[in-house]
């Protein structure tokens, strides 16, 4: 059995573009969600969770910790600091979330809480290490060697067929 626990840490209203063309209010916040399994604690891992109106979607909860695929903040331009907009990329579709801020406090308050977020999260993720051997792995020489499993056909079903005419 697992529970879960949920600290709001940040919290403020904010405008969300939908569409590429409308900006709607929606309220984000940072949530630190820690599960317990089996009486065991786990890191807290910072989750952004946006509450907008259900026409624009609904609520929607972006784990910014090391997930299968992670969060990285949008690029800005010198146009978007001039309008307080920022945005992240997230998930498998590698989706784009901009918000607009209310004021310059805001849009530097958060902009430094999601870069460190991201970076942090960046900096956790496991890495996969290199062969530490001169030449290639056992692993990829296999496959440069020509390895076939008995599933795969034989050169001689692959040769061209002649045609019936």
């Amino acid at each position: 059995m697992t529970t879960t626990f949920r600290c709001t840490t940040l919290e403020t209203s904010m405008q969300m573009q939908a569409c590429r063309m409308f900006w709607h209010k929606s309220t984000i916040s940072i949530v630190l969600r820690r599960e317990l399994g089996d009486c065991t604690p786990s890191r807290e891992v910072p989750v952004l969770y946006v509450k907008r109106p259900a026409i624009f979607g609904g609520d929607l909860e972006i784990d910014l910790g090391g997930s299968v695929h992670p969060v990285r903040m949008l690029p800005v331009s010198g146009k978007d600091v001039r309008n307080l907009r920022f945005g992240l990329v997230y998930g498998p579709k590698r989706k784009r979330i901009r918000f607009r801020a209310p004021d310059a406090a805001t849009y530097d308050n958060w902009e430094m809480i999601l870069e460190v977020a991201v970076e942090k999260a960046a900096a956790e993720r496991p890495t996969f290490p290199s062969w530490p051997y001169p030449g290639t792995s056992p692993s990829l020489s296999a496959i440069e060697d020509g390895y076939t499993s008995e599933e795969t056909p034989t050169t001689a079903s692959l040769r061209p067929r002649a045609s019936m005419r």
